[in-house]
């Protein structure tokens, strides 16, 4: 009935991440790959893929070049910025209620704190997550002012989450790079450029 559906379609989490001084290509990949997930309807038992809903993040499905991180540092690669698109939606999922399935950066991200980020490489690393909760569950994903939100509407949760980091990684031998003439290619800094010793 309609009172059912209204009953159980209520906001279960939300979180934003911001991205204020990524340049054009990096804002590019995190809007196209936020709109390959909103709208996306989650029916019970099934399992959600980040990869399988997004695709391959490769020139030919539209992606542009952006810094990423590999191997413990930051390099040029295509589809950089997704992966704050997979983080900003496994924080909203923890605050939903459910246990996604994710791995971490080999370094902390700029956009949330160590143990709260979801990287993703398509054919690889992947987020996922089972609707165990008997209804559907449905993903809004919002593009604004340079910033990417994540609603999940479903049941009401049956827990309050709070979330709190508590991992530690041992910290590179790091140097910033802060020549700019030497440099030019830094152009935006939420995701600060090291050169590891």
């Amino acid at each position: 009935t309609v009172a059912e559906l209204k009953r159980n379609t209520v906001l279960k989490g939300t979180f934003t991440t911001r991205y204020l001084n990524s340049g054009a290509n990096r804002c590019f990949n995190i809007a196209r790959s936020t709109g390959s997930i909103n709208g996306i309807t989650v029916y019970p038992n099934e399992t959600f893929s980040f990869n399988n809903t997004v695709g391959a993040r490769t020139e030919k499905n539209g992606y542009k070049q952006a810094k990423v991180i590999m191997d413990g540092q930051y390099t040029d690669g295509v589809g950089g910025g997704v992966c704050q698109v997979s983080t900003t939606l496994y924080n909203a999922l923890l605050l939903a209620n459910f246990i996604p399935s994710a791995s971490a950066h080999s370094l902390v991200s700029s956009y949330v704190k160590a143990g709260f980020d979801a990287m993703v490489s398509y054919g690889s690393a992947d987020l996922t997550f089972v609707n165990d909760t008997g209804y559907p569950v449905y993903i809004q994903g919002v593009i604004k002012d340079k910033s990417v939100t994540f609603n999940v509407y479903g049941v009401p949760n049956k827990y309050r989450v709070e979330r709190e980091s508590v991992e530690v990684r041992d910290k590179f031998l790091t140097s910033e790079i802060v020549d700019k003439v030497k440099y030019p290619d830094l152009v935006y800094t939420d995701q600060t450029k090291v050169v590891i010793n």
